[in-house]
């Protein structure tokens, strides 16, 4: 919770606001929307309530563009994070299952791009007592050459991997109906911590 409230207080402070979305999403949210491929790694509800809540989320980002389309009549630019839990299959949970805890943030805007989401997830790095480093990464998400994974590292301690960001492709801003240009965060907190 300390963490938490550390990435709260970091992100409020450069401007952002926090989301709160539902764990509850889809595959074509979470996959189709984003221009990934579908896979077995997420948790899938057996008796879902409805098309749209059929599996437990394994990424905030997916709730957080979702905010944006039901925000798309606001001033802009707009910059949204959560901090929240993603569930993800792992053999060695003894449920079959685990959670983690992510930070997400996307900034979108007529002038919004790559920086702007590097910007964020390096203070919140800072802020928790770590560097950081990005190394350009291809993903079907973001557009080519505009993203990268994200590594930190505390000290002398080995750098870890805890993330990826980038500028979103056309086809997911029109996925989510989004009129201008956006770049999203999404950093592992969990494996920060090293709660796992």
């Amino acid at each position: 919770e300390r963490t938490g409230r550390t990435v709260r207080e970091t992100l409020t402070g450069i401007g952002f606001l926090e989301a709160m979305t539902l764990v509850l999403t889809c595959e074509e949210r979470t996959y189709d929307a984003l221009l990934l491929p579908r896979g077995e790694s997420h948790v899938q509800l057996e008796n879902p309530i409805s098309s749209e809540q059929t599996m437990l989320r394994v990424s905030v980002l997916p709730g957080l563009l979702d905010t944006l389309t039901v925000n798309a009549h606001r001033d802009y630019p707009q910059r949204l994070f959560e901090v929240g839990e993603v569930t993800v299959i792992t053999e060695t949970a003894e449920t079959g299952a685990e959670e983690l805890r992510s930070v997400g943030g996307v900034v979108i805007g007529d002038r919004f791009g790559f920086t702007e989401a590097r910007q964020a997830a390096e203070a919140v790095l800072r802020e928790l007592g770590y560097a950081i480093r990005t190394a350009n990464e291809a993903h079907p998400t973001f557009l080519p050459g505009r993203s990268a994974a994200v590594f930190a590292r505390r000290g002398a301690e080995d750098e870890i991997r805890v993330g990826r960001l980038g500028e979103l492709h056309p086809a997911v801003l029109d996925a989510f109906k989004l009129r201008y240009p956006a770049s999203t965060f999404e950093i592992d907190l969990t494996a920060l911590t090293g709660e796992r």
